[in-house]
């Protein structure tokens, strides 16, 4: 049901976390939106106080535990494979995630106009990245490889959506259809990045923060605090090392 801002009262606040009890990274993202929300009424003096933070410390959401999941080599194999069975676009996007650590969201907005054949690289633009920063990623072979099973052209890479141009927004779909294809009940694209900077800090020399950087997370150990600020170099030739290990490691993970 609606309600007008300025009557929300703290037991409303407890609803909507009990609400999402058992979704704490929900109740804990959305109580603090809403609080957040509220901060700016009070500052707007719409409301006398947050009624959010009246909220008793044992009441509030607790900060989701960090996920730890990432495929094993087996996996990797059973992923690839299991790829097979689907549409192409989905079997394409499915292994071109399991190539390069992209995000899911940046990846489904990949033009091609972003790859640049003759340098082997995928070039996101401030505009494309989650954390607002522009980004080199190196194609190592087996990247080249998948990308050659897409029929080029222009305009989006994956057209996921039964819509031309639309947004992808059937990611349960999706992800059935992996765990399904795959045998892996607990499928994840987001676990594929996890899998990349674990399998590979695992089995090869480089340097974490090297291998850190390919995620382009804005709290990258490579770029915290005042380096942050001061270091914006692209390591191009150091990062595509790293890709070509990890297209390596994959050729033997899924026997191609």
């Amino acid at each position: 049901s609606q309600l007008e801002a300025s009557l929300i009262k703290t037991s409303d606040v407890r609803r909507l976390v009990e609400l999402h009890k058992n979704r704490p990274a929900t109740a804990y993202h959305r109580f603090g939106a809403l609080s957040r929300f509220l901060d700016i009424l009070v500052e707007q003096e719409k409301l006398i106080s947050n009624p959010a933070k009246a909220l008793s410390k044992k009441s509030k959401p607790k900060r989701p535990v960090p996920r730890s999941r990432y495929y094993t080599s087996a996996e990797i194999h059973a992923l690839w494979q299991g790829a097979q069975s689907l549409k192409s676009v989905y079997r394409n996007f499915a292994r071109f995630l399991i190539v390069f650590p992209f995000r899911i969201g940046e990846t489904a907005e990949l033009v091609w106009d972003q790859i640049d054949f003759s340098n082997q690289i995928i070039q996101l633009s401030a505009d494309n990245t989650k954390n607002a920063e522009h980004f080199l990623m190196p194609i190592p072979s087996v990247g080249m490889d998948v990308l050659k099973e897409i029929q080029g052209g222009t305009g989006k890479i994956f057209n996921l959506s039964s819509k031309p141009d639309a947004k992808m927004t059937s990611w349960s779909h999706l992800n059935k259809k992996m765990r399904s294809a795959s045998g892996i009940n607990d499928f994840s694209f987001h676990h594929c990045r996890r899998t990349f900077s674990s399998l590979l800090g695992e089995s090869c020399d480089f340097d974490i923060n090297l291998i850190d950087s390919l995620l382009n997370r804005k709290e990258s150990g490579t770029k915290s605090g005042v380096l942050r600020h001061y270091q914006h170099a692209q390591r191009l030739n150091k990062r595509r090392e790293v890709m070509e290990a990890w297209s390596d490691l994959l050729r033997k993970l899924v026997r191609i």
